[in-house]
């Protein structure tokens, strides 16, 4: 690169380049993911309920599709490795979310768990990033809540605060 190039890096909350204007990847620096959302508060979820994410932030590398199968994150191919992350606001009431990742429908080890122990509004659930997870292409991710002792029903709220994040880190 000669000194008269000027490149424009925009970078996620995490560290990540996730876009850079006069850039090409032999310099050195690749990013794909993708950060996705509820633009729709979920209504009255029930005792085991997969997320659907109807809105995309970004997704560098076709991670997600909005209209087919929008629970997932599929790994595409050249990927070997990701970390995963989410967050989500919910609403008051009683009961104990539990949230996990699954990796093509199941458990993994490597992925964090979360509950919701708090009954306030404006309760926020992080479920922290996961281990280095080993993947190969057409594996996918999603994010499970777990409503527990009793309780029938509990709201995610559409806002900045619940999201789900995936990123090749091979």
């Amino acid at each position: 690169m000669n000194d008269n190039t000027h490149i424009d890096w925009t970078v996620d909350q995490g560290g990540s380049v996730v876009h850079a204007n006069n850039y090409t990847p032999s310099e050195g620096i690749t990013f794909s993911g993708a950060l996705v959302k509820l633009t729709s508060t979920l209504n009255n979820i029930g005792t085991s309920y997969i997320i659907p994410w109807d809105a995309e932030e970004y997704d560098v590398g076709g991670w997600h599709d909005n209209a087919t199968n929008n629970t997932r994150l599929t790994v595409p191919s050249g990927v070997s490795r990701v970390r995963l992350s989410a967050n989500f606001s919910m609403d008051d009431g009683s009961g104990y979310p539990r949230f996990q990742f699954l990796k093509n429908g199941s458990t993994f080890p490597g992925s964090p768990v979360a509950t919701d122990m708090a009954t306030s509004a404006g309760d926020y659930i992080n479920l922290n990033t996961s281990a280095e997870i080993a993947v190969t292409p057409g594996d996918y991710f999603e994010v499970q809540v777990i409503v527990s002792l009793g309780v029938t029903t509990r709201d995610i709220i559409a806002s900045d605060y619940s999201w789900f994040f995936i990123r090749a880190v091979e």
